[in-house]
């Protein structure tokens, strides 16, 4: 399982306070920001807003938590740490 920054009470806390509306405007990008990097999951906004039928909260984070972000190089390179250059 992928190391994350964030437990999951506090990553479903937040994905159901976004849900609810119960930012402002300007602070709903910061807790996407949170949620990304908390999770390492460059997917959230399309779990949370643009996954058809609605996901439930629990199904989001589990989603985020699978989610494996791209990194670049052969597995062999990955491994050990470098990019093959």
């Amino acid at each position: 399982m992928k190391q994350t920054h964030m437990n999951r009470d506090q990553a479903e806390g937040l994905i159901q306070r976004l849900l609810d509306l119960e930012f402002a405007d300007d602070e709903e990008g910061e807790v996407i920001d949170v949620l990304t990097r908390g999770l390492v999951c460059p997917h959230i906004v399309t779990l949370i807003y643009h996954t058809t039928p609605e996901l439930p909260v629990s199904e989001i984070v589990d989603r985020a938590i699978a989610c494996q972000p791209f990194v670049a190089g052969s597995p062999s390179e990955v491994a050990a740490g470098t990019d093959g250059h």
